[in-house]
């Protein structure tokens, strides 16, 4: 069977490409630990466009140019929906995380109409704090010898700065 790549020896016009990572190293591991703490009962799906789950009626015909614009180009970082044969489809929770780059004013406009977007469809949004290694170990640490992890007092959803660990548990407890 010939493709039509084959027939011009077309794969030579593309010496720059290389397989690429699809998933980076803070939504792999937010993904570990939504798993460590619900189990099998939700899927976990890495950068899902917005459009699939802010969709829009088929009798709705215009948005404004801009708005479209972000709607088709955007993704969310991970969303959760209910697993099983007879299960919706629909996004039950969107984590979004957040790194330096968030903090861009530019970047913080982004957020927010995707925040006012996923809100408009009754999705649920987490942020998650990228933060460095070294200072989740030491908060695990103190707090572990302090209680048992499950028992701690975590900042509100709220606080952008919290840990990976903080924001998590504060949304699973709501």
């Amino acid at each position: 069977m010939l493709y039509a790549f084959d027939c011009d020896n077309s794969l030579s016009s593309f010496p720059e490409f290389q397989s690429g990572e699809i998933i980076n190293e803070l939504e792999t591991i937010a993904i570990d630990i939504l798993e460590m703490i619900l189990g099998d009962r939700f899927r976990y799906c890495p950068q899902v466009p917005l459009e699939m789950i802010c969709s829009r009626p088929e009798t709705f015909t215009r948005l404004p140019i801009e708005l479209w614009k972000f709607w088709v180009s955007s993704r969310v970082d991970i969303t959760l929906m209910e697993r099983g044969y007879c299960a919706s489809r629909k996004a039950k929770l969107v984590i979004e995380c957040q790194s330096h780059w968030h903090d861009r004013p530019e970047v913080q406009v982004r957020d927010r109409k995707k925040a006012r977007l996923l809100a408009s469809v009754g999705v649920p949004l987490v942020y998650l704090r990228q933060i460095d290694r070294s200072t989740l170990l030491s908060f695990l640490h103190s707090q572990w010898t302090k209680r048992s992890l499950l028992q701690l007092n975590y900042p509100t959803r709220t606080d952008r700065t919290g840990s990976i660990f903080a924001t998590l548990f504060n949304t699973v407890d709501s």
